[in-house]
């Protein structure tokens, strides 16, 4: 399972390290040769070190805004961190950060040792809208996939993918503004005959690499959007698996069902499964 998740993980990954290269070598190659070079090995040299762990908490930072947890949130949620501690999860160590203006209750991983809950979560679980079990289920379902080294290279992929990342947001809003528009709908639905239309044009007139490369990018508006649900599905069924393993699995559906995500009757059969196994272990999750 894990195998075959890390390598849905890569192929997902594919075409935004393929682009941001690009740019990068685009943005480089229009600048003078020492601030060139400087853009270039630095930025290398971050996602190297990244990719080891070096700076992970500071790359969580920056990129989720992620923050250790203050005093007070930190006792609120003892009770949940003691829980999932309880759970024996295994190793790696685990650090638990805050996300300030992070919105919503489930828990997510960031790096290989990182896992980022929402301040909502924490105000959930102070005014009692949220239980200790339900926020124990949320972190540990993020610390199981990090356990699991499932996410172990994302913060470093996201710092080299930083082009994708903005273009990716800027896609993103244009197409929720531009949602409501019919024939834009229409026209983006039917992409693949419009594509078709330019890849026989230029093969016809001489360009067959032109022809090629439209084939690859029009394959990438469907693949990579499909690349990227298939993987967020093999990361929640790494995580509901470990859940039921140790009888957090029904809180987490709960926990689910409260925030709004939609819960369809086989994860939650797999989440409220009865307990197989007797595994030992411990995830430590420590507040940094």
């Amino acid at each position: 399972m894990t195998a075959s998740t890390s390598l849905v993980g890569w192929c997902r990954a594919l075409v935004p390290i393929t682009v941001s290269g690009v740019v990068l070598l685009i943005a480089a190659g229009s600048m003078p040769a020492l601030p060139a070079l400087a853009l270039v090995g630095g930025l290398g040299a971050a996602t190297v070190l990244l990719r080891f762990g070096v700076g992970e908490q500071l790359a969580c930072r920056a990129l989720h805004g992620a923050r250790s947890p203050t005093a007070a949130e930190a006792a609120v949620m003892a009770p949940a961190i003691t829980r999932a501690c309880a759970a024996g999860l295994g190793p790696p160590l685990v650090r638990l950060a805050v996300q300030p203006h992070g919105q919503g209750l489930v828990a997510f991983a960031c790096g290989g040792s990182t896992v980022v809950a929402p301040r909502d979560l924490v105000v959930a679980v102070h005014h009692g809208r949220v239980t200790h079990e339900q926020a124990a289920a949320s972190i540990a379902h993020a610390a199981a996939i990090c356990s699991a080294g499932l996410t172990r290279g994302q913060v470093a992929l996201a710092v080299w993918c930083l082009p994708w990342v903005v273009l990716e947001g800027v896609v993103a809003a244009a197409g929720r503004t531009l949602r409501g528009v019919a024939l834009l709908r229409m026209a983006w639905r039917a992409r693949v005959v419009v594509a078709g239309i330019a890849v026989a044009q230029n093969a016809a007139d001489g360009h067959p690499w032109m022809a090629a490369l439209l084939v690859v990018l029009i394959g990438a508006t469907y693949a990579q959007p499909a690349l990227t649900r298939h993987w967020h599905r093999r990361l929640a069924l790494v995580g509901d698996d470990t859940l039921a393993e140790h009888g957090l699995g029904g809180h987490y559906a709960g926990l689910l069902a409260l925030s709004g995500h939609r819960v369809d009757l086989e994860r939650h059969a797999r989440l409220t499964r009865p307990r197989d196994t007797d595994r030992t272990g411990g995830v430590v999750l420590s507040l940094t």
